[in-house]
């Protein structure tokens, strides 16, 4: 369950990469001309910028909270009494140890209700009295949508040796993180070192020319061409990395140095 719950809270940052790579693409260019815009407003007028986006921020939520109030209306009004106090708790939404008392019919009405507002299927676990607790709700389509959790009984060595695989797979995964953190330090401590001579002057050169590209253009015209250069169109585009690039990382570390 807690491999799980990580791998939820990185889907923030993986729907991050995949709008970015959208906007990189220009299938739509309208969507990658409003980031364009966004970016020049954001580097020339900041003030006016971050408005905008608490504006829009608050409108959102007026709006989300407008429908949740409709849709509480309706099942009201539909004489659902019972799904709409289960829909309101938070905690009767997600089964986390709610006793639901309450004939079978009526029950189970409020537990599809309340897994058909909060976007998906549920994860049964266990039951009190009537109503499936525990599990919260996983997506349609998703490796968790079967219920892996009541597949494999509590208590036994197939349960042991499910948590134990995500226990070494969090720890995999750890481990290359601070792995690539500790090898992006040691090639930066290279050419601080002067290590690699090369590299160190080049890094010397590269410092002084954008010391004077930000004294002739300005700091914002400086970042607004940088921002607009990482989202340029795909015909601007080189399948190989930047030259600077593969020499940064082809800088001594002891990652490299063990794998040859």
């Amino acid at each position: 369950m807690r491999i799980r719950r990580v791998k939820a809270g990185m889907r923030l940052l993986l729907s991050l990469n995949d709008w970015f790579k959208h906007i990189c693409s220009w299938k739509n260019p309208q969507d990658s001309l409003e980031v364009v815009f966004c970016i020049a407003l954001l580097c020339y007028l900041p003030t006016i910028a971050c408005k905008l986006f608490f504006y829009m921020t608050a409108l959102q939520g007026f709006k989300g909270f407008m429908q949740f109030r409709r849709r509480v209306r309706a099942l009201v009004d539909s004489g659902a009494e019972a799904a709409a106090s289960v829909l309101i708790s938070p905690r009767g939404a997600t089964g986390n140890g709610v006793e639901f008392r309450g004939d079978a019919a009526t029950a189970a009405a409020a537990a599809a209700v309340a897994a058909a507002a909060c976007g998906g299927a549920r994860e049964a676990v266990g039951t009190m009295v009537d109503v499936t607790i525990g599990g919260g709700v996983v997506e349609a389509g998703s490796d968790d949508e079967a219920g892996e959790d009541s597949k494999v009984p509590v208590g036994t060595v197939a349960e042991f040796k499910r948590k134990f695989a995500e226990l070494i797979e969090l720890g995999l995964l750890l481990q290359n993180l601070f792995d690539d953190v500790a090898s992006l330090l040691e090639r930066m401590q290279a050419i601080l070192s002067f290590q690699d001579m090369i590299a160190s002057c080049l890094t010397i050169v590269a410092c002084v020319l954008l010391v004077g590209v930000v004294a002739l253009l300005g700091f914002p015209t400086t970042v607004f061409l940088v921002l607009l250069w990482q989202v340029r169109p795909p015909s601007l585009r080189d399948a190989l990395p930047p030259p600077p690039f593969i020499y940064f990382m082809k800088l001594p570390c002891k990652s490299a140095a063990e794998f040859g």
